[in-house]
């Protein structure tokens, strides 16, 4: 028909124009005006315009802003509950994990030696008391110095082994210890890297050095070039007990040898470390410390053990 116009396939006579934020079948749609006003005719009434489709209503057709409830959309549901599950699942994990490094570090705390050694009173509990109990009058063994207070519990540990040779021929092994002396019979690269590693025998002694058997209650047994154990007690040949006494940790470590199997010819070694803070930025290390010592304290018995049993031939 003559001075019809069509805008957007309308054949009605009249114009549309379509403007930012106009509401179609898709949804909002954004963008400008697609041409300019034309004024051929009137602009249609909502009754006189045809549609395209009726408008729907909000719950069925979202809008901008608009939000679903967490009932009304199962994919939401199905990723709540799997959200769930999957925080459930990491927090068994993590709980079964801090039972698991529990029991770990319990286990290791006691390698070798039987429940009747570890609930033993050795002699070296006393000192390691004394340090431990200050300001509370405890009083404080010969040989140990004036302790200072320690920073939350003392953690301890007993190792054990059975040697096939008598006390006496393992007590000179015992006495040789020491940072240029006979070694710690552990893992010398590694006590190299940390400072303690160098020996007069160049690695860990395979044999007894006589030029290193004096040894006598007070004196110092030499841990680095900084840092020196203490000899609190020296009874041969049974015992054995080195103390730190000074610095930011406390700790005593003795040894103890008895008889084995009657007619054997054994010993059995017991060795019980203590450890504590003195200052409280060193407590959280306590356990990693706990553990590093219980794999070298192990590695040491078993090195022993060999050298003392299998000695080598000069």
């Amino acid at each position: 028909m003559a001075g019809e116009r069509t805008v957007d396939g309308c054949a009605d006579g009249h114009d549309r124009v379509e403007v930012a934020g106009e509401r179609t079948v898709d949804g909002w749609r954004e963008g400008r005006a697609r041409g300019s006003i034309r004024t051929s005719g009137s602009i249609p009434t909502s009754g006189s315009m045809p549609t395209r489709r009726s408008a729907r209503t909000r719950g069925s057709i979202p809008t901008r802003g608009s939000t679903r409830t967490r009932g009304s959309d199962p994919t939401r549901e199905v990723t709540g509950t799997r959200g769930r599950a999957w925080w459930a699942g990491r927090a068994l994990a993590a709980g079964a994990g801090y039972l698991g490094a529990i029991l770990a570090i319990r286990t290791t705390m006691r390698i070798g030696a039987a429940p009747g050694e570890v609930a033993a009173r050795l002699p070296g509990d006393a000192f390691a008391d004394a340090l431990a109990g200050a300001g509370t009058g405890a009083p404080v063994p010969p040989g140990a110095t004036p302790p200072s207070p320690v920073v939350g519990r003392v953690h301890v540990s007993t190792h054990a082994t059975t040697i096939a040779a008598p006390p006496d021929v393992v007590w000179p092994w015992l006495v040789q210890m020491g940072h240029r002396r006979g070694g710690w019979y552990a893992a010398d690269r590694l006590e190299a890297l940390l400072g303690a590693g160098d020996f007069a025998t160049g690695r860990s002694a395979d044999r007894v050095v006589p030029e290193l058997q004096d040894l006598a209650t007070g004196d110092a047994m030499p841990l680095s070039d900084r840092l020196d154990l203490t000899v609190a007690r020296l009874e041969p040949p049974h015992t054995l007990v080195l103390t730190l006494d000074d610095g930011p940790l406390l700790w005593v470590w003795s040894f103890h040898l008895r008889g084995g199997t009657p007619g054997a010819g054994s010993s059995r070694l017991v060795v019980r470390t203590r450890i504590a803070a003195r200052r409280g930025w060193i407590r959280p290390l306590l356990v990693g410390l706990d553990i590093g010592h219980a794999a070298m304290q192990t590695v040491q018995l078993a090195r022993l053990r060999r050298r003392i049993e299998q000695p080598r031939s000069r």
